[in-house]
């Protein structure tokens, strides 16, 4: 095998914050592996010399895609520059060329449980192997800065299902009564799967745990007319900090299917949600268990940073498997530092990140909810909601985004 010119593609490292204070279903985390060579542009390929190209593939909804076959490429793509993204060709839909597509052969096999995503990349770098890489081998984090080239756009999802609005808000017992009846508020969860009553707004229905994931298969049901449930809350983080900590990634997929199957024809379902940066160390390793047994029609995260641009490289290397993504908990502040950004950083955080998902971001991002509708936060920077649980003016603000 021969390889003609390649400009090969690394992957930037930028770490994740670690770690979070108590806060209920928030949180931030990292990773510190370190990058590999991820994708290479290929030009001038000819099929006289018997030149074969290496280009990754993966299988099924399994992402990262690491396994490297090699695809004979057709006198027709002489003079063919090709380019890779996000670990395989459905990053951009299709693959981009100047004059013909070369199209890739399956991978035989899933990547192991213990391999990361690989994000696109954006830097010069040496060429990938012409063979996988083990399975202990570390990539960078899906949090890192990755971008394709300027030339190329992502590809738009498709919705996970028809109707609703895009503005929601996670409430609890404390935070409900007052908005039953808001402009603008289109959806709202509570980190439960009965809705509150009165609520105008269209109510997404969660599964949050293991206890919550067993009641309802022993009898637990949706109340009438849910189209949507989302799946576990953070389960890659302990109780102490908020999450339904499932550690163990095969007895999740498990016990997702297990709740999933008793749900009515046509109700959506969301992945479990982890916290940022478990999108490497809890997810990705959750839906290699799966081994595609595991419904989900969209993928919940959470973000919590002082930098909007961080969100934006986030949500673009997520490993969704081409699902839309929910950014269902979201705001300015960061728990590994502590620190709450100011109101006027809130508001530009708030502003830029939602003109953001409606416009570049719409390509990935399909719904959100900013994390601060309690009473409890109303003297926090974050926080949406008076003392007295009725919208703030930062909280009018957000929903007339």
């Amino acid at each position: 095998m021969y390889l003609l010119p390649l400009l090969p593609l690394l992957a930037l490292t930028s770490a994740a914050p670690a770690g979070r204070k108590n806060c209920r279903a928030k949180t931030s985390s990292g990773t510190d592996a370190p990058p590999i060579a991820v994708g290479a542009l290929v030009m001038n390929v000819q099929e006289s010399t018997g030149n074969q190209v290496m280009i990754p593939t993966g299988t099924g909804n399994v992402t990262p895609y690491v396994d490297l076959p090699q695809t004979q490429v057709a006198g027709s793509n002489t003079g063919v520059v090709a380019a890779w993204d996000r670990g395989g060709w459905s990053g951009w839909g299709k693959p981009k060329s100047t004059s013909a597509a070369a199209t890739a052969a399956p991978a035989t096999a899933a990547p192991p449980a213990s391999q990361p995503p690989v994000p696109p990349a954006s830097q010069p770098a040496a060429p990938p192997p012409p063979t996988a890489p083990p399975a202990s081998q570390a990539v960078p984090p899906a949090s890192q800065q990755v971008a394709p080239p300027a030339s190329t756009t992502p590809a738009t999802l498709p919705p996970a299902s028809g109707g609703g609005g895009q503005a929601g808000l996670g409430l609890d017992d404390t935070s409900w009564s007052k908005l039953t009846n808001t402009p603008g508020l289109d959806w709202y969860w509570n980190w439960k799967y009965q809705p509150f009553a009165g609520m105008q707004a269209e109510y997404v229905a969660c599964i949050w745990g293991e206890v919550m994931a067993n009641e309802f298969i022993a009898g637990g049901s949706l109340p009438a007319g849910t189209q949507y449930v989302m799946s576990f809350n953070e389960p890659d983080m302990g109780a102490d900090v908020g999450g339904s900590n499932i550690s163990d990634v095969a007895a999740a997929s498990t016990l997702h299917q297990q709740w999933t199957a008793k749900l009515p024809q046509g109700v959506k379902v969301g992945a479990p949600a982890v916290a940022r940066g478990g999108d490497v160390k809890w997810f990705t390793p959750w839906v290699t268990a799966c081994a595609g047994n595991c419904k989900y029609d969209f993928v919940p995260i959470h973000f919590y940073g002082v930098v909007v641009e961080d969100l934006f490289t986030y949500i673009k290397s997520f490993p969704t498997g081409g699902k839309p993504i929910w950014v269902t908990e979201f705001d300015c502040q960061d728990f590994t530092t502590g620190e709450i950004c100011e109101p006027a950083k809130q508001t530009d955080f708030m502003d830029r990140a939602i003109a953001w998902f409606k416009g570049e971001g719409s390509a990935y991002v399909e719904r959100w909810a900013w994390f601060g509708a309690f009473p409890k936060d109303a003297g926090k920077a974050f926080g949406v909601l008076d003392a007295q649980g009725g919208l703030s003016e930062f909280g009018q603000h957000y929903l007339s985004l």
